[in-house]
């Protein structure tokens, strides 16, 4: 009987996720927006290291690899410095405020399901699977977010590209890919979408079964 009730309420969680996932797009109104929040700060953070990458890299071209008392090559560098930091501050300051508003859609989305959540713990979810629950679909839409935010890169990257060398680097600036930029805002992307989901989910969980499906 343990085995027949873990595995119903191992099915009724796959289920819920799955369902939550399309919750997720229920309103696509506020997913947008959060999604288009975190998306841009990604591009802006991935934009930032791939144009840091390949202008170090041609440096290396024009002066020599490694070779930093170059005055010449201290000036380009302080030039693309702030290029880069202003690139990491407007990513910094669009992932606060897309945390921020994946917290609130997270907190309406356990609102609206909240009858739905009750059902789910009527039928043997425990409250750690539907904190569980709740996080997953955060992470669901951070992760959807950084495949967005890598597409937004690139032409953002390429057009940073452009622009260095009109004014910079009459040779060209060829743009590559920074893959420990990618892989640092995957990990930034899932730490902020879990954790804005963080009190929702505590909320969610700590819910009366009784209070919860006696929502109207």
């Amino acid at each position: 009987m343990v085995h027949v009730g873990a595995g119903i309420a191992g099915r009724a969680s796959l289920r819920a996720f799955t369902l939550g996932i399309g919750n997720t797009f229920r309103r696509p109104a506020r997913s947008a927006i959060t999604l288009a929040t975190m998306s841009m700060a990604g591009a802006a953070f991935i934009a930032a290291l791939n144009v840091r990458t390949s202008v170090m890299a041609r440096l290396d071209q024009m002066f020599g690899s490694g070779t930093f008392g170059s005055v010449d090559r201290y000036a380009f560098d302080q030039h693309m410095l702030m290029i880069y930091v202003f690139l990491l501050i407007a990513a910094a300051i669009l992932t606060i405020v897309g945390s921020l508003g994946m917290m609130t859609v997270t907190s309406l989305n356990v609102l609206d399901r909240r009858r739905e959540l009750g059902v789910l713990r009527t039928i043997g979810a425990t409250p750690g699977a539907v904190a569980g629950l709740i996080v997953a679909e955060a992470a669901f839409v951070a992760v959807v977010s950084w495949v967005l935010a890598n597409l937004a890169a690139w032409p953002l990257s390429w057009l940073l590209g452009r622009f260095l060398s009109a004014i910079l680097f009459r040779g060209g600036l060829a743009v590559a890919y920074s893959v420990p930029g990618v892989i640092a805002w995957f990990a930034i992307a899932t730490t902020v979408g879990v954790a804005s989901s963080i009190i929702p989910a505590w909320l969610a969980a700590r819910r009366s079964i009784r209070e919860a499906i006696s929502y109207e």
